[in-house]
């Protein structure tokens, strides 16, 4: 990802977080330019079915940041895949690809990388379906806990850390 791709992502935020009050706009771009971002974020792109054109399907934002207990993580902002693109496994398929991302930075820094996320409900639903993918992959849930009230809409959050390796 590129500072060329801040755009896209802010178009396909709009389209999937349309009539809610979710989308975060500049002070996403500005976590990813703060924090690194453009070495952990991507985009997704696939083949428009009716116009034979690639165009950008989904996206992942994670930054640098630090776990509630202050140590050094990565920090997965937001994962999302347009309406009309979820339901083939795309969401899946981006997040294995920053999985293996983080493996390899694990392996160059010989040592294991925290990955931590506060999600919503939706978002709890799709680490549940694939927490045994994850597994199998060698990731590792090390910490979880609801936070009450951390949205500003007054919506709880799971807090969930995990353990990247590359064994």
């Amino acid at each position: 990802m590129s500072e060329n791709d801040f755009e896209i992502i802010k178009r396909m935020e709009r389209k999937v977080y349309r009539n809610t009050d979710l989308i975060q706009g500049q002070a996403m771009i500005e976590d990813i330019k703060n924090g690194r971002g453009l070495d952990y974020s991507a985009i997704l792109y696939g083949k428009n079915l009716k116009t034979g054109k690639n165009e950008s399907v989904g996206y992942i934002v994670a930054v640098e940041g630090e776990t509630d207990e202050g140590d050094n993580s990565i920090y997965m902002d937001d994962i999302a895949v347009l309406p009309e693109a979820q339901g083939q496994g795309l969401g899946w398929n981006l997040f294995k690809a920053f999985i293996e991302k983080l493996k390899t930075k694990a392996l160059k820094e010989n040592k294991p990388i925290p990955l931590d996320m506060h999600l919503r409900e939706n978002s709890q639903r799709f680490m549940e379906r694939h927490k045994r993918d994850l597994e199998d992959t060698g990731v590792k849930l090390i910490e979880e806990a609801l936070v009450a009230d951390y949205y500003d809409e007054g919506d709880d959050a799971l807090y969930q850390v995990y353990e990247i390796k590359n064994d």
